[in-house]
């Protein structure tokens, strides 16, 4: 990361392996032994990012054109290049992608680095105003046009998944994520240098803090709770480092003799935070081993309070809350799940030498925690060996798809536990379960008995199906669990405050392409739409399984049909829903519904 314009860039690997320097030579260094690596000429100063564990790509602006050059690791063997025009940049790595974009933050595109250099366009909200990469592979990014909402995309189908909204600074410039990926910080432009800690699976705020000078960088590990942030009080002034700990609330001023151009940080058995000036880069321990000037004590920040007389913000449907309380609009924004919008007001520092750190820890433990696959299978594996011994499944994350299922549909006890426990059964490789076993682990009550006879909750919402005394997942709910993206297309929704229709509703008339008009919907009222065409030798089937899978991703089914509304229209769930009607009569077996 560079610390000012004209400097050389310097990045890190995710693993921790090796330490890249771009300036018109780009360096690889091994950060076991700080040595170099490997070396290779460019025709000038360059953008460096790490794709993967055995790729780096070096993009070099000139004028008008930019080159991009890949390479293999380690021995920096040249494996593609390429031209494009505009001088572009690296906005940041993502997985074996990269983001890139013109110096104005426009033109967004995907890179990757094979046999050659891939360039797809992906259609983010332009001009960009931050973009970082996001938990499972994800693209985490915000527009200057709307800066308080970040959207989360996928970048190998260039596709969004859902939104978060956030009250966010203004000048927002720099994020990232830290403590395994739970905590996103955003940091500002501005002289107080303000920072703020959200949690990422609820957007709720854990810290706001003010360094007293202005942040010209920040660098750290996503896995770890470290972050490492460069301020610099004046144009001409050298840059100074915080280190923060952002899960125990320890702050450390670390001093060092370098005229840092470029910062990045290692993790692993040393962490350093590695500084570049001219030459060869000095490295400097983090953690225990680093000089600590001051720590600052630990307080949580206010609760966010709502303002009497001032309207809420719309509830998304991406939201991980129950999809028909939302979309019926007879639950309070504020449902149990919801993300929090609320601002909140600063309690950082009162001067300009202030630099008060006020983090609210997470309780975390420093050990590696298992995955909450894993405890399911252990849970799931006793109750599969002695169904009639009933256990509490354990704790699931907030940000694991479980949860959003169970918060998005607002499933009770009973078809929340035979959802994990046919689902945990699917992960230990059994493709159903015996409906008494299900029943047993449910207590073995008439309304136990209901669920894994496929008439409760989870069987009505489409979620579990049983045939022949045993009971599996649906397949939409399985792609869903294991966190495959939809495979119908969701239109982003916009920024109305418009009320969504109750119920299923028809669009009499409608001549536009599909596409068209989810996308008109989706600005209209505000609610990511799902497109969903209905063809086929089974329709209802079909329709059966789409909205299903609407559903759960949060989206607002837009049904566009080929076939006759008697063959498909008692698939239809109690809604809301769009079905368009095509040509001037309407169909006798969609009649009833209101028009929208």
């Amino acid at each position: 990361m560079r610390l000012q314009p004209g400097a050389p860039d310097l990045a890190a690997s995710v693993d921790g392996a090796y330490v890249a320097c771009a300036d018109e030579r780009l360096t690889l260094y091994s950060t076991a032994t700080r040595a170099e690596v490997a070396s290779a000429v460019l025709d000038g100063p360059a953008d460096v990012a790490f794709l993967g564990a055995d790729r780096l790509l070096a993009l070099v602006p000139g004028d008008g054109r930019s080159q991009l050059h890949g390479f293999a690791l380690p021995s920096l063997e040249l494996l593609a290049s390429l031209e494009l025009e505009d001088r572009l940049r690296i906005v940041t790595p993502v997985a074996t992608r990269a983001l890139i974009a013109t110096e104005s933050l426009e033109q967004p595109r995907v890179v990757a680095v094979t046999t050659k250099i891939l360039v797809e366009s992906i259609a983010l909200r332009e001009p960009l105003l931050l973009a970082t990469a996001a938990p499972e592979d994800r693209l985490l990014a915000a527009s200057r046009t709307r800066e308080a909402q970040l959207e989360c995309w996928d970048p190998f189908l260039r596709r969004a998944l859902f939104r978060l909204n956030l009250p966010l600074m203004q000048r927002a410039q720099l994020a990232g994520f830290s403590a395994r990926r739970r905590l996103l910080w955003i940091a500002a432009a501005g002289p107080t240098g303000p920072l703020e800690v959200f949690r990422f699976s609820d957007g709720r705020l854990q810290a706001r803090a003010e360094l007293g000078a202005a942040i010209v960088g920040a660098a750290g590990h996503p896995d770890s709770p470290r972050l490492v942030v460069a301020t610099r009080a004046a144009d001409d002034a050298p840059a100074t480092f915080t280190e923060l700990e952002l899960q125990v609330g320890d702050r450390r001023m670390l001093t060092t003799t370098v005229a840092a151009r470029a910062m990045c940080v290692v993790e692993g058995a040393q962490p350093a935070l590695v500084l570049v000036d001219q030459g060869a880069p000095t490295w400097m321990p983090l953690g225990a081993a680093a000089p600590a000037d001051a720590t600052a004590a630990t307080s949580a920040p206010p609760s966010p309070a709502t303002q009497p007389g001032k309207k809420q913000p719309h509830p998304r449907v991406s939201d991980p809350a129950d999809w028909r309380g939302k979309l019926h609009a007879t639950r309070p924004a504020a449902a149990a799940g919801a993300r929090a919008t609320a601002a909140t007001a600063p309690t950082g520092a009162t001067g300009a030498t202030a630099a008060a750190v006020a983090v609210a820890p997470v309780g975390e433990p420093a050990d590696a925690e298992p995955h909450w696959r894993d405890e399911l299978c252990d849970w799931a594996e006793k109750q599969l060996a002695a169904p009639r011994r009933a256990a509490d499944p354990p704790a699931v994350p907030e940000h694991s798809t479980l949860t959003t299922v169970s918060q998005r549909l607002a499933l009770d006890e009973d078809a929340a536990r035979a959802l994990a426990l046919v689902y945990a059964a699917r992960l230990l490789g059994h493709a159903d379960v015996p409906a008494a076993t299900v029943a047993r682990a449910l207590g073995g009550e008439e309304a136990a008995w209901d669920e894994a006879l496929g008439h409760g909750l989870g069987g009505r919402l489409g979620l579990l199906r049983a045939r022949d005394g045993r009971v599996a997942l649906s397949a939409p709910a399985g792609r869903f669990l294991d966190g495959t993206a939809p495979r119908i297309p969701i239109v982003p929704g916009g920024a109305s405050d418009a009320e969504l229709p109750a119920g299923n509703v028809r669009l009499d008339g409608g001549v536009e392409p599909l596409p068209q008009i989810g996308a008109r919907l989706a600005a209209r009222y505000g609610y990511d739409v799902a497109l969903v065409l209905v063809e086929g030798e089974h329709p209802a089937r079909m329709l059966a399984w789409k909205l299903v899978e609407a559903r759960l991703h949060g989206a607002w089914p837009v049904v566009d049909v080929s076939k006759k509304a008697a063959r498909w229209s008692d698939a239809l769930d109690e809604g809301p829903s769009v079905i368009v009607v095509r040509g001037d009569e309407v169909p006798a077996a969609i009649k009833a519904l209101p028009p929208l």
